[in-house]
């Protein structure tokens, strides 16, 4: 699983365990309260994995279904950003 909780608040978010291992998640958080949450799926020890990730609303809970990009090579870890308008992922 990869999940997040704000500390001192029960508002958090987690996308449930899937079929390869989810590492090395990073999050963005808009002014509005919404959460982009990036990890890779499916990456290990000098293995590609493919990005993924999932857009929660201010309450926690999932906005549609999480979503993935092509593959990542070795050693990929995403930096999810907000920019002022978007999330960004960079990987």
């Amino acid at each position: 699983d990869v999940a997040f909780k704000f500390v001192g608040s029960e508002i958090g978010g987690r996308v449930p365990h899937g079929k390869v291992k989810r590492k090395f998640p990073d999050i963005a958080v808009a002014p509005g309260g919404h959460v982009l949450l990036a990890w890779i799926d499916g990456g290990g020890w000098n293995k590609k994995g493919r990005l993924a990730w999932q857009l929660f609303a201010p309450d926690g809970k999932p906005v549609g279904e999480p979503a993935d990009a092509a593959g990542s090579a070795p050693w990929t870890k995403p930096a999810a950003v907000y920019d002022g308008e978007s999330f960004l992922i960079v990987y």
